[in-house]
């Protein structure tokens, strides 16, 4: 079933997804703690406690379902969602868009992420 989630940050490859923003995603997906420069566009608002997912160093945690980053020299980006025809239908922008707009993205030159 679907879980509360909020847009942490906002990112022109999410338009329309403003800061604070709720949304409502799938509730399955893995806990990990996002790398070092990683950043979190949206997560699930459920707070997953230490005894819940035994990973000590990680505390209490949310899930998190969208985020962009660097691999080296690449660009990444990483949802943790099924259906992502659904998502990109509540964007500000095009749903059949939404898949062009991310790969064109990820193939452009190193530059600062915007």
């Amino acid at each position: 079933p679907p879980l509360p989630a909020t847009v942490l940050e906002e990112h022109h490859l999410l338009p329309g997804l403003g800061r604070g923003m709720p949304l409502a995603v799938p509730g399955c997906g893995p806990l990990y703690r996002p790398l070092v420069g990683a950043r979190v566009l949206v997560a699930k608002d459920l707070l997953v406690d230490v005894a819940e997912h035994r990973f000590p160093s990680l505390a209490g945690v949310r899930m998190p379902v969208c985020l962009v980053g660097q691999i080296g020299r690449g660009r990444a980006f990483v949802t943790h969602i099924f259906g992502q025809a659904s998502f990109a239908a509540g964007l500000a922008a095009p749903a059949e868009d939404y898949l062009t707009r991310v790969l064109q993205w990820l193939a452009e030159p190193r530059r600062e992420m915007a």
